[in-house]
């Protein structure tokens, strides 16, 4: 599946948050890839809001591997952004599909720094 993307050019503030969710079982794959396009729907409406500057959603079908990276302009954008009834509803859609979930924040580098 090629990568969905929304790429700002911009160097601004935030911060970067990056998910692995390896699912366990084929039979989650297409269901998965169906909310997948709901999700990219919410982000892209969070880019609209200023609330998120970037972001990719990744498939390694294969090895059955979702991913995510993105930039949010703040905790307070990402915490409500994850804290959505679309978010919560697929987390426990899946949460049982799951094997070991990784999860990476990674925090702005500052403005200066070449």
């Amino acid at each position: 599946m090629p990568t969905l993307r929304h790429t700002d050019a911009d160097d601004r503030a935030g911060f970067t948050f990056r998910s692995r969710l390896p699912l366990e079982s084929r039979r989650s794959t297409l269901p998965f890839l169906i909310d997948t396009l709901r999700i990219k729907r919410s982000l892209d409406a969070a880019v609209e809001r200023g609330e998120l500057y970037r972001y990719e959603l990744g498939a390694d079908l294969l090895g059955n591997v979702f991913t995510t990276d993105s930039t949010w302009a703040d905790e307070d954008a990402f915490a409500a952004w994850v804290g959505t009834e679309l978010h919560r509803r697929i987390m426990v859609k899946y949460g049982d599909r799951l094997g070991t979930p990784s999860f990476e924040r990674i925090p702005a580098r500052p403005a200066n720094v070449g």
